[in-house]
């Protein structure tokens, strides 16, 4: 059974669009992380409790183009956009405290659509807010590199065998940022 569970997100990302009336091209990089961390209890005689924790780390790459949506005026900027990107990322996992090892990771490629809205505060700052959906799936192959450990006293087994993980990078997302517009 499950016990305690707790979930933690972040990242930060660097965009950088340039236009021609209402078309634009931008291109954006991120740093994409999520943690999970969870307790599952073993049905032992002492109903010992094991911490298990995952961490997803993902770096998104991705070339977009812009269509602004010519409504709004000058104050709001509704866009829509596509495009493609690559993403590097690994899983992290470790069960009673020992860590898996990394042996094989993939680059997936893939491709992103999102709308969005841009309010102008005044000279060169606006807000920004975006809704992106994206369908990325990360592979890992990870192994453990002994076969037990010792956790609170219980020896724990570890399997050898190589185990590969499929992990999920977004799906939707929405954020919010700070626009400074450079001439």
């Amino acid at each position: 059974t499950w016990k305690d569970f707790h979930y933690t997100a972040g990242g930060w990302s660097w965009l950088l669009v340039r236009g021609v009336g209402y078309l634009g091209i931008g291109v954006m990089a991120a740093f994409v992380f999520n943690d999970f961390l969870f307790n599952q209890e073993l049905r032992r005689s002492i109903g010992n409790v094991l911490v298990v924790s995952m961490m997803l780390i993902a770096v998104p790459v991705e070339l977009t183009a812009y269509f602004s949506i010519p409504v709004g005026g000058e104050t709001v900027d509704f866009y829509l956009g596509g495009g493609a990107g690559v993403y590097f990322g690994e899983r992290r996992y470790s069960y009673a405290g020992v860590r898996a090892v990394t042996v094989d990771r993939n680059i997936q490629s893939g491709i992103h659509v999102l709308t969005g809205v841009e309010y102008a505060l005044g000279g060169a700052l606006a807000l920004r807010s975006e809704l992106k959906f994206r369908n990325i799936q990360l592979e890992t192959t990870q192994q453990f590199p002994v076969p037990s450990t010792v956790y609170e006293g219980m020896t724990v087994p570890l399997p050898q065998e190589p185990f590969t993980s499929r992990v999920q990078v977004d799906g939707m997302n929405v954020s919010l940022g700070v626009v400074l517009r450079i001439p």
